[in-house]
């Protein structure tokens, strides 16, 4: 086992080794090390730059109709561009003020759940190295575990500390960019979810936690406070306010407590 950034400076070197300085091919060299971005995974790229295939440009300072000028000075007559951007998360089914990732950031408890709401769980939300499917998968089952009342969430300051450990996490490994705000490692993610998991059966099993309720009368299950209850004895749930906005399974969101 290596720290962190002593693995990537070791990675970082044995890549140069091999393949040599991205200034040998015309690029800019980067200002991190490898792992700390996402990277540009192609065979090709090297060859392609080495034989004038693609000719590397800096960034683009104007366009002047079919022509673009570079930050460089030079002009290119340009058929056509494609803006690598990435992407912008917004939910334009709830109010602002309801949920919304200004900057791309979005806090929640292991990349599903939002503090204030105890009705809402959001799947998928999360950028790892590799694929998505088995994240979406097991914060699936782990949701329909929480929704099914064998799993319960910890208090709200226990919230808090796990999903600010885990912004420290990312500001510590990534360079700081709108593409890395949902960053995580399955490697190490998973192994935390199931653990977290596990505690949390054992707080619904004992009446402990923030369990979720269905609403027995109304058939909706709300977002509200849970309130302390004596050990050995089921969670209820506080007063419900006015709902915010309402999901497609009838579920309401409502703040759990005020900011």
């Amino acid at each position: 086992w290596l720290p962190g950034k002593l693995r990537r400076r070791l990675v970082t070197r044995g890549f140069t080794l091999l393949f040599g300085r991205m200034s040998d091919y015309g690029l800019p060299e980067p200002d991190h090390l490898l792992g700390e971005a996402h990277p540009t995974v192609s065979s090709e790229v090297p060859s392609l730059t080495g034989s004038g295939d693609i000719v590397p440009k800096p960034a683009i300072e104007r366009l002047d109709g079919h022509e673009v000028q570079f930050t460089d000075g030079s002009r290119e007559r340009i058929d056509a561009i494609v803006y690598c951007t990435g992407y912008h998360v917004s939910f334009p089914f709830f109010a602002p003020e309801v949920l919304s990732a200004p900057g791309n950031e979005l806090p929640l408890f292991f990349r599903v759940f939002e503090r204030r709401y105890q009705g809402l769980g959001l799947i998928g939300f999360a950028q790892p190295l590799g694929a998505i499917m088995p994240i979406a998968e097991q914060q699936a089952r782990w949701a329909a575990a929480y929704f099914a009342g064998s799993y319960a969430l910890p208090s709200l300051a226990e919230m808090d500390a796990a999903i600010e450990a885990e912004a420290a996490a990312i500001r510590e490994r990534f360079v700081a960019s709108r593409r890395h705000t949902f960053q995580l490692e399955p490697a190490h993610y998973l192994p935390r979810l199931q653990r977290e998991w596990e505690r949390g059966r054992a707080r619904a099993r004992r009446g402990t936690g923030r369990a979720f309720r269905f609403g027995a009368a109304s058939g909706t299950g709300t977002v509200s406070p849970t309130e302390p209850a004596p050990r050995g004895q089921p969670h209820r749930a506080g007063p419900p306010a006015a709902p915010t906005t309402a999901l497609t399974t009838a579920l309401t969101t409502e703040p759990s407590e005020k900011p």
